[in-house]
């Protein structure tokens, strides 16, 4: 039995449950829970559940002087990202328990969430009306002791707020399910008050409720590998450490320059312990990144089982992918993930930074509560999850786990029991939420971050395709196979719907397809229940796709159409797709159909004819000769440049011709090539950012996010 069981056991047992050989059959489309039998280490009992207890809120005091203060607002003042430590006080109480410790470690932390937790840039503390600001909170308990000091044996905590959380519930509810589902490696967390006491003032500045994260450092190593005799090498990885060959410069040990960020050096691969050894530790990554990419059939099987511990990686990324985690390893290109390689040199994967989930998202990254669970996230550059995936004893595995967290007999990911344990933690917390800072002075479920594009995803409410959970569970269940249904909320979700949606008119009078211009046009649908609309754009009088076809994004014949797309929408709710690429002055069949959450699609496509306008001016135009003229009407009170990849995204000036006509004729070849992408750039007081347009005249436009066009003659 591996050496850490012992750990495991202890944090089930301080959940409330006993992990034992169970075999349960799913309700649902078939399968196991099965988690194996561990022994109990009272050890780690005490410290998991006395630290770190969903039951009971702590409060948490630092006290520090105003001049180590006003060392904390200096240092984000020079380098937001600095990550000096100053001295102040800790205390600990929970109940009649209190701890104190003196002389500990302090600083902010965080990435883009942190933020100047007094006043505005260059302020000092204002001890009469201070502007108190949330912000993220490291404690280092040993940082400034002359010998060793531990909590529980914790060296110390990372203190969250739940920024962009109005439900106070996410981070949490994921690191608690990733223990309820044997992911040892995840960090453990509860929910604490924080007070702020400056020591020359008369009273602390309560901040709130905050999550207590357990760092993951060496005692987080020495927790779960307690037999080790030495720590092994632990790795933060960020944006980049996606496993494939690393550059130069991507393995190392951070640099954090205290005074100018743009001296620091980050990593992706960054080293975290034993760094007097650096060189066996790099050289040991790069072994495992080699083999990674190198191995293939069952070489590589027989490599990655005793490589790393697979199954804890299947685990982690069923609830990984279930949560809605975009910002990590799959989707966002080796984001947010910790490994270790123990003394034995086995590899093991930790997941790391759970705030963007439950329907939190962007759209870039495609939907979280809708994305293919099994395909989660590209098909190319996260080496280590798609070798695993294309191996069929992983990838059945990996399917295993989804179908246990959300069978609706298990008290995992079922939308009911989920709910209720969050309503228990936000009962338990809500009386707390006001705080000093005047920010986030309320738990909602209507309320979301100002930033995500599914805005509408709410945790307790709604129905399909607008509450998260039953959204995930649903399509995870269509993904798989499995019947729908099969969950516990009974207002929602089948009960016989056999019944395809209907199209309703869009919203402040636009058409269902509009045209902008003859090169681009929106798609702009409106159902009357939860469900996604698909679109594919014909050349008119070609032969009509079914809509199985137009779902599938395939002509009459079974071609891949030109133009496909899709829009995933709630009931009675507008949205668009805009569309780039079609020519002027040309006549086209637009097929669009419906299907709701249920898979009940429409029988027959609508066919909307629209004939595009004819545009004022070709662009680029090939003037017969060895010269192409771009041509852009200026809509802004500025200069307007080219920029693009033929002149390195420098800034060509076009000319003004007349009234708001610009510009500019370039030599083919010698000036600009064919297959050339580019932009026009305005300078514009009335564009307060870099103002980019794309040619709204050149059907070669690609990229349309980026505004990009393509040179062609």
């Amino acid at each position: 039995m591996r050496k850490y069981l012992g750990w495991l056991s202890a944090i089930a047992v301080s959940m409330g449950f006993v992990l034992s050989v169970s075999c349960s059959q799913l309700a649902s489309g078939g399968g196991f829970l099965e988690i194996p039998k561990v022994s109990k280490n009272t050890n780690k009992v005490k410290t998991s559940t006395y630290v770190f207890d969903l039951s009971s809120v702590p409060s948490i005091t630092i006290e520090i002087s105003s001049n180590n203060w006003n060392t904390i607002l200096t240092n984000f003042d020079k380098n937001t990202n600095n990550e000096t430590m100053v001295v102040a006080d800790f205390k600990f109480q929970k109940g009649a328990d209190i701890y104190t410790f003196q002389n500990i470690g302090f600083r902010l932390r965080g990435n883009s969430s942190r933020e100047r937790p007094e006043g505005t840039p260059s302020g000092l503390h204002n001890p009469t009306s201070p502007d108190w600001h949330h912000t993220h909170f490291k404690i280092d308990l040993d940082q400034f002791a002359t010998v060793g000091t531990n909590f529980y044996k914790l060296d110390g905590f990372n203190l969250k707020w739940c920024k962009d959380d109005p439900d106070y519930a996410r981070e949490v509810y994921c690191y608690h399910l990733f223990q309820k589902f044997g992911v040892w490696t995840a960090p453990l967390v509860s929910y604490c008050k924080v007070y702020i006491k400056i020591k020359e003032d008369p009273a602390a500045a309560y901040f709130g409720i905050y999550e207590m994260i357990e760092p993951i450092d060496e005692r987080y190593i020495k927790a779960r590998f307690p037999d080790e005799q030495e720590n092994g090498f632990l790795w933060k990885c960020l944006w980049g450490a996606n496993l494939g060959t690393p550059g130069g410069g991507d393995i190392g040990m951070e640099i954090i320059d205290p005074n100018n960020d743009g001296n620091s050096y980050r990593p992706c691969y960054d080293l975290k312990t034993q760094k007097t050894n650096f060189a066996a530790a790099k050289a040991q990554l790069l072994a495992f990144i080699n083999n990674l990419n190198t191995k293939t059939g069952s070489d590589f099987i027989t490599w990655i089982k005793s490589a790393m511990d697979v199954d804890l990686l299947l685990r982690t990324y069923a609830v990984n992918d279930l949560v809605g985690m975009w910002d990590d390893y799959w989707k966002n290109n080796g984001n947010n993930y910790y490994l270790y390689f123990d003394d034995l040199g086995k590899c093991y994967f930790i997941p790391y930074d759970y705030d963007n989930t439950l329907g939190t998202g962007i759209s870039y990254y495609g939907n979280p509560g809708t994305d293919n669970i099994i395909t989660w996230g590209p098909g190319t550059g996260a080496v280590l999850i798609n070798k695993v995936f294309d191996v069929t004893e992983f990838k059945n595995t990996y399917i295993k786990y989804v179908s246990e967290l959300i069978n609706k007999t298990n008290d995992l990911f079922d939308f009911v029991k989920s709910t209720n344990r969050i309503k228990i933690w936000q009962n338990l917390i809500t009386a707390d939420v006001a705080n000093d800072t005047g920010e986030d002075m309320a738990i909602s479920d209507t309320l979301f971050a100002t930033w995500t594009d599914f805005n509408y995803y709410k945790l307790f409410s709604g129905e399909v395709d607008v509450n998260f959970f039953k959204t995930r569970i649903v399509y995870a269940q269509l993904q798989l196979g499995l019947p729908t249904n099969a969950n516990s909320w009974t207002d929602t979700g089948g009960g016989g719907d056999t019944t395809a949606p209907t199209f309703l008119s869009p919203d402040y009078g636009y058409p269902m397809v509009y045209i902008e211009g003859p090169c681009d046009f929106y798609i702009i649908p409106k159902i009357n229940e939860s469900g996604t609309v698909y679109f594919v754009t014909l050349s008119n009088n070609t032969t009509p796709p079914t809509s199985a076809q137009v779902k599938a994004g395939k002509d009459g014949n079974g071609n891949n159409a030109p133009f496909k797309g899709s829009i995933t929408l709630p009931a009675n709710t507008t949205d668009y797709l805009q569309k780039f690429g079609t020519s002027g002055n040309k006549t086209y069949d637009f097929y669009i159909v419906a299907q709701d959450s249920l898979a009940n699609l429409q029988a027959n496509p609508t066919n909307i004819e629209i004939t595009t306008p004819i545009a004022p001016f070709d662009s680029p135009h090939d003037n017969g000769d060895s010269t192409l003229t771009f041509k852009f009407n200026n809509p802004t009170d500025g200069n307007i440049y080219m920029r693009g990849t033929f002149n390195g995204w420098g800034t060509t000036p076009m000319v003004n011709v007349i009234s708001n006509l610009w510009s500019l004729t370039l030599t083919k070849v010698s000036g600009i090539v064919a297959g050339s992408i580019y932009k026009f750039y305005t300078d514009s007081t009335n564009w307060p950012y870099d103002a980019y347009f794309y040619d709204i005249n050149n059907p070669s436009n690609a990229g349309p996010n980026n505004f990009d066009s393509i040179v062609w003659w």
